[in-house]
């Protein structure tokens, strides 16, 4: 299983992620990869985890020089050319690879992973 852990960056207690782990009956031990989202929160205790429970990371990243991919964008600034589209792509590869998403939030706000969480939603991937 690969999961991908998003929340508040004021979230910094690796023990809050294993309880919502436990508290939504996924098994740590199944884990086989932790997807790191280098832009959004807790990518820190994402890596911790993985670390803990000697789990593969994997990191997401912007790549917004990569202009050469398919579907790309080309806008171009005073630092050069770039892909516009680079952060939805990203969030999309992330989609595709991911096979669960865990969201620890507080006060139930998800705004910082509203893109993300949306094209996970469209793929039908679980969200806790």
């Amino acid at each position: 299983m690969k999961l991908i852990i998003f929340g508040d960056s004021k979230i910094n207690n690796l023990q809050v992620v294993e309880e919502a782990l436990e508290s939504f009956s996924i098994d740590i031990s199944k884990v086989k990869e932790i997807v790191i989202d280098i832009d959004k929160g807790l990518g820190i205790l994402g890596s911790e985890l993985a670390k803990k429970h000697k789990i593969k990371q994997k990191e997401f990243n912007i790549d917004w020089k990569d202009i050469s991919c398919p579907g790309a964008v080309i806008k171009e600034n005073k630092f050069g050319k770039y892909n516009s589209a680079a952060a939805a792509m990203k969030d999309q590869s992330i989609a595709d690879h991911i096979d669960v998403c865990l969201v620890l939030s507080i006060n139930g706000d998800e705004s910082h992973t509203s893109s993300c969480l949306y094209k996970i939603k469209k793929a039908e991937k679980p969200i806790h």
